[in-house]
C-alpha cells in the first residue's frame, strides 16, 4: 500500500477481516517510535543533560483507522482520530513529572512554551500561547482550536467530499469544549456538520440541523479565524506542480512513493 495513500472501504465483510492487521501494521508504527524516543531519551542521559534538556514529543496528525470509513487517512477530513495528537514535555525541575493537562491545547501553543522553557524571546505574531501556567498549577482561558484539512489531491479519488481544488476546496473546523462545527465548502452552499463532542466524541451524529442555534453561535468565530487568511480561496496547484519539477529525480520519486504526488 501507499504509505500516505487512503484506502477507502465498501465491502463490510473485507473491512471487517483485515482491520486487526492493519491496526497491527499501526501498533507495529508506534512501537518503532516508542523504540527510538528511547534510545534519544538515554543518549541523553548518558551525556549528563537529563536536568537541562527538554523533551517534547507530538505529531502533525493522527491516522483514520476504520473510523468514519477511512483508512490510512489524515489530510482531508477533520475528524477527531485525525486532529487528535499526543503532547508530551519532559523538563526536570520546571514540569513535575506528575503533571496531566486535560483541557484543550493547540499544537501552535508549543512553540511559545518551548520558547518560554527556554527563557527565549517569544514570537511576536504568534498566535498560540506558552503552556507554562498549567504545568505551575495555575489556569489558562478555555483555548479554542482551528484546522484546515489539505486541499485535494487528484492522486486520491476516494477524496470524494472536496469539491473544489486549492485551498477553496479546504475543510475549515472550530473546536469548543463542547461542540465541533466543520465547514465544507460546496458548489451548491457550503455544507457543516456539528459534534457534541462530549457526548459523542467519535463524532457519529451531526446535529447541525437539529441545533441550528449552536451551529450560528460558533459560525461568525470560524470566520473570523478564516477571514485571517488572506490566501483562504487561492489554488497554488499549478506553483506547486512547478515547484515540483525544479526537484531532482530523487526527491520526486520520494514524494511519490510516499504518495504526495501522482
Amino acid at each position: 500500500r501507499r504509505s500516505r495513500g487512503s484506502i477507502f472501504f465498501n465491502n463490510n465483510r473485507y473491512k471487517e477481516s483485515h482491520l486487526a492487521e492493519l491496526r497491527d501494521l499501526y501498533d507495529g508504527a508506534i512501537t518503532y517510535t516508542d523504540d527510538n524516543v528511547g534510545r534519544i531519551l538515554k543518549a541523553v542521559s548518558a551525556l549528563e543533560l537529563d536536568e537541562s534538556t527538554i523533551i517534547a514529543l507530538t505529531s502533525d496528525h493522527g491516522e483514520a483507522l476504520g473510523e468514519h470509513q477511512l483508512f490510512f487517512t489524515h489530510d482531508f477530513t477533520l475528524y477527531d482520530e485525525v486532529l487528535k495528537v499526543p503532547l508530551i514535555l519532559r523538563y526536570p525541575g520546571f514540569i513535575n513529572p506528575d503533571t496531566v493537562i486535560t483541557q484543550q491545547v493547540r499544537l501552535i501553543d508549543v512553540a511559545p512554551t518551548l520558547l518560554e522553557l527556554s527563557n527565549l524571546t517569544p514570537f511576536s505574531r504568534s498566535e498560540g500561547i506558552s503552556l507554562s501556567p498549567l504545568f505551575q498549577g495555575r489556569s489558562l482561558p478555555f483555548l479554542n482550536a482551528f484546522a484546515e484539512s489539505a486541499p485535494r489531491r487528484h492522486m486520491f479519488p476516494e477524496q470524494k467530499r472536496i469539491y473544489f481544488d486549492g485551498n477553496r476546496g479546504k475543510w475549515r473546523m472550530l473546536r469548543t469544549d463542547r461542540w465541533k462545527l466543520i465547514r465544507i465548502p460546496h458548489p451548491e452552499g457550503d455544507r457543516h456538520e456539528l459534534y457534541d463532542i462530549v457526548n459523542d466524541p467519535h463524532e457519529k451524529t451531526n446535529l447541525f440541523n437539529e441545533l441550528p442555534g449552536e451551529g450560528l453561535k460558533l459560525a461568525p468565530l470560524l470566520n473570523t479565524w478564516m477571514a485571517n487568511d488572506p490566501e483562504r480561496d487561492v489554488d497554488r496547484s499549478s506553483q506547486e506542480n512547478a515547484d515540483i519539477k525544479e526537484l531532482d529525480p530523487a526527491a520526486i520519486q520520494q514524494l511519490r512513493t510516499l504518495g504526495y504526488i501522482p
